[in-house]
């Protein structure tokens, strides 16, 4: 690590730059094989025992340059960054796409077609009865426009069922207007039949591996796309459960990685015939989505996973997916450690500890917050024969990218 000769302090003051810890309570690490009956997707309740940071290097148009490091490569990362005139801001951590093409093209052959829209949402709803929205979703159908009536309650925009029951209240808030426009796919049969949809980029590659590895579609839905929610969120008071309207450009057919960039500028049509709806959970109070979206079509068999011990009988298509991204790994020689963790608090560097000129210590100062982080799982990569990490903190969508991506090293 080279020395350091500056002011590390005035340094990031005058190039406008702050930098942040991310506190996680984690597990134990497990390795996960495929002789083990634990798999890459089981639901595990671990205790999250170990404490550790992750840092991050930004600027204040929150421009990343070091993101979710931990403290050795940070200090690494950043004394790299100190030598540097003009440091390099990172671009968005993009899936890797030409592994996503490869993905595209093996389903073509089994005559599926991956198409992709621009969305932009336009309204959105608070359900302030999830169980009434869950029965008429039963009942009557998932169509929302032809089972739900809008009207105005009390000086307030609302949506009632059949009954007059209020379910949907508009939501109001000043932030609404500020939202970005996002690229969504979705997988087409020979017959035009939409058979997933509302599937972001960086869950594409995983979705398109259970269809080549021929698990049934709805259990690529539920493992894969419907969001894993703990009980102890879900019961929270400021967890809401949100109906959104968007608007979307016309469908892209995806063949090649220019088809993908092209959807970031495709024109986004305003009329009915490209409306479409979808729901999401979200803390309130933070204004950030925490789940991926659920398509309407979806919302009955998702509401149910979430917020029911419905049987589960993925698990078999579960451990056939498993079980390929380890061999995978073998072939890669590497092997795979499983961690859950939930984010504890997020802390402001305020000063850097120099010592013998180098980054010694820091001094922190934890954020107030009452934010109730989820669990997740992230995945370690080691190298086989020096037992050394290669990666860490993947999710498993990233972690499947990465593995294919060192095969085609090879």
């Amino acid at each position: 690590m080279a020395e350091i000769n500056i002011d590390v302090d005035s340094y990031l003051k005058e190039k406008d730059m702050a930098a942040s810890m991310l506190i996680y309570d984690y597990s134990t690490p497990e390795r996960i094989s495929d002789e083990t009956p634990v798999t890459l997707l089981s639901k595990e309740n671990r205790r999250l025992t170990q404490q550790d940071g992750r840092y991050l290097l930004f600027n204040g148009y929150g421009e990343l340059y070091i993101d979710h490091a931990n403290l050795t490569d940070f200090k690494e990362e950043f004394t790299h960054i100190l030598t540097e005139n003009h440091p390099t801001k990172l671009t968005q951590d993009a899936p890797n796409l030409p592994i996503i093409i490869e993905l595209i093209n093996e389903v073509k052959k089994m005559g599926l077609t991956v198409v992709g829209s621009r969305q932009i949402g336009y309204k959105s709803w608070d359900i302030v009865d999830w169980n009434a929205l869950l029965y008429n979703l039963q009942t009557i159908g998932t169509d929302i426009d032809r089972t739900f009536t809008a009207k105005q309650q009390d000086d307030k925009d609302v949506m009632v069922n059949s009954q007059n029951k209020v379910v949907f209240e508009k939501y109001h808030n000043s932030k609404e207007h500020f939202i970005w426009d996002t690229v969504f796919y979705d997988i087409v049969d020979s017959d035009g039949n939409i058979i997933i949809s509302q599937i972001h980029i960086e869950k594409l590659a995983i979705v398109l591996l259970g269809l080549i590895l021929k698990l049934r579609v709805g259990n690529i839905k539920r493992m894969l796309l419907f969001p894993r929610i703990s009980n102890d969120i879900i019961t929270n008071p400021n967890v809401k459960l949100q109906f959104e309207r968007h608007y979307r450009s016309d469908y892209r057919s995806i063949s090649s990685i220019t088809d993908i960039k092209i959807l970031d500028n495709i024109p986004i049509v305003h009329d009915k015939q490209h409306s479409l709806n979808k729901f999401n959970f979200s803390i309130s109070g933070n204004d950030i989505t925490t789940t991926n979206p659920i398509a309407e079509n979806d919302a009955e068999n998702a509401l149910m996973t979430i917020l029911h011990d419905v049987p589960d009988h993925s698990a078999r298509n579960a451990k056939k997916l498993s079980d390929w991204i380890i061999k995978t790994a073998d072939k890669a020689h590497v092997f795979i450690q499983r961690r859950e963790r939930r984010q504890f608090n997020i802390c402001d560097i305020n000063h850097f500890v120099i010592k013998n000129g180098q980054i010694d210590d820091l001094i922190a100062d934890e954020r107030p917050t009452e934010h109730q982080f989820p669990i997740e799982t992230v995945f370690e990569i080691f190298d086989s024969a020096l037992e050394k990490s290669i990666r860490y903190d993947l999710s498993l969508d990233e972690l499947v990218t990465y593995l294919l991506s060192m095969l085609i090293k090879e």
